[in-house]
């Protein structure tokens, strides 16, 4: 009979405990090195950027914004320009020949993005199996994410641009139309009217109004003397035959003068039609002004500043060694000690029995 039952489980849980340690050994020595090196990309802030947060100091809203920077840096959109830029560079230890969102998806787990307290400086890291390789994904990381703000810059001032220059085509094209109807108007015009660098305003009411005013005494004259007539055709011819003769003159006038009010109502309406069609080209003109100002000015926003909205600060220095890390090999550190430890202290049981019994 066995009088020591301790003795079999303590050897049991300290060979357990050995083989661990022996494994977790292996794994460690087979995990390969990484070296670690970082590069700096200042940020630089500029209105196509997020807008201070109203209500908080400026302080807080830049903090804010440099956590945003930092996130996007660490993007599927940034990590998919960097390993398009590595298979580029024809960089197989980054980017394998696999499709590029797998490649970007590898990558994430060999780059980092940290930020230094008090500046406007994002730290891009990057590991690798030599220091030259860590140093080649580091500089490569910084360039991607500064050559995404430049980008991104490009594109939301294409936006700004555009949210006038939809209006500045319809202005451009209303404009077409009113130039076209100006100079049918000045067409229409009578050739002394037409000639002039400026045709006259139109002044309708004054001159039709005087033009009436003949037309209507011309045309009680010509009343009276058809009267006239008819009580005088007893009387001698040559007294009828010159009341006749002034009856016809004022007829001939009253001709006259409704043609001139018809010919000067035409030349008024065409006059009205120009200057109607010139005071549209006058506004069209002003409202394509103030939108080409407003394009101008998005433009010269970005074109006239000398900073880039990201560039690299430093390239990556000294490459860093990394401690391997391997969570099966700490596993099995952790599991040989609990193992080894409860297996001495049954063996240290099994010794106090056989004293005990000596």
């Amino acid at each position: 009979m066995n009088r020591n039952p301790n003795l079999i489980p303590a050897v049991v849980f300290i060979v357990i405990g050995l083989g661990l340690g022996g494994f977790g050994a292996w794994r460690l020595r087979q995990a390969s090195v990484q070296y670690q090196a970082t590069a700096t990309v200042r940020v630089v802030r500029d209105q196509t950027d997020l807008a201070p947060l109203p209500g908080q100091p400026a302080a807080l809203s830049d903090a804010v914004f440099l956590q945003n920077e930092a996130e996007i840096a660490s993007s599927a959109t940034v990590l998919t320009n960097l390993a398009s830029r590595l298979e580029t560079q024809s960089v197989s230890d980054f980017a394998p020949a696999q499709p590029i969102a797998e490649a970007a998806d590898a990558l994430a787990a060999r780059v980092k993005v940290a930020l230094s307290p008090g500046s406007s400086v994002l730290l891009l890291s990057g590991a690798g199996p030599t220091p030259e390789a860590a140093q080649q994904l580091a500089d490569a990381f910084a360039t991607a994410y500064c050559d995404y703000r430049q980008q991104r810059r490009q594109r939301v001032v294409t936006e700004l641009v555009e949210v006038f220059a939809k209006p500045m085509r319809e202005a451009e094209t209303n404009q077409q139309q009113a130039v076209l109807r100006m100079e049918q108007a000045r067409a229409a015009l009578a050739s002394p009217d037409r000639e002039q660098s400026i045709p006259p305003t139109p002044v309708g009411d004054q001159n039709l109004s005087q033009l009436r005013q003949q037309l209507s005494r011309l045309t009680m004259a010509a009343m009276v003397h058809s009267n006239q007539l008819s009580r005088m055709q007893n009387l001698p011819t040559n007294a009828w035959q010159s009341v006749l003769t002034e009856f016809v003159q004022l007829t001939n006038q009253v001709n006259e003068v409704e043609v001139a009010i018809k010919t000067e109502w035409q030349r008024q309406n065409t006059l009205q039609a120009y200057w109607a069609a010139h005071e549209e080209v006058e506004k069209n003109r002003q409202v394509m002004d103030q939108l080409q100002a407003k394009i101008t000015e998005q433009r010269s926003a970005m074109d006239g500043t000398n900073s880039p909205p990201a560039f690299v600060d430093g390239t990556a220095g000294p490459a860093v060694k990394l401690s391997p890390r391997d969570p099966i090999a700490f596993g099995c550190f952790f599991g040989a000690i609990g193992a080894l430890l409860l297996g001495a202290r049954l063996l240290g049981r099994s010794k106090a029995v056989v004293a005990g019994e000596t």
